[in-house]
């Protein structure tokens, strides 16, 4: 596990983490046994539009994170971009907010 209860971090996009797991019908296929649906990706965006989360638990091998209707939802390191430098940060590039590097 690389990062810590208390850390925020930055969550891949969807195109992300479908170019580097592939699709199973409309969800992707994380690494651990992991799901990421579009109701998960419509969710996050929603809540986080900069993608940027807090680390409330650790669990065995996955992350808990504050979600909709105080449920929590589980990542693992193969869905986290990096951590976050500020919780703060702001999305200054238009790259990022189109997702298309």
């Amino acid at each position: 596990m690389k990062y810590k209860a208390g850390d925020f971090v930055k969550i891949k996009t969807w195109k992300e983490m479908e170019e580097e797991f592939g699709l199973i019908t409309t969800a992707i296929n994380c690494p651990g046994k992991y799901i990421f649906t579009p109701c998960k990706e419509t969710e996050l965006n929603r809540l986080f539009p900069d993608r940027i989360v807090k680390i409330i638990s650790i669990e065995k091998d996955f992350y808990k994170i504050k979600g909709k209707w105080g449920n929590n939802w589980s990542w693992n390191d193969t869905m986290i971009k990096r951590i976050a430098t500020d919780p703060k940060e702001k999305i200054l590039s238009r790259f990022d907010i189109l997702d298309i590097r």
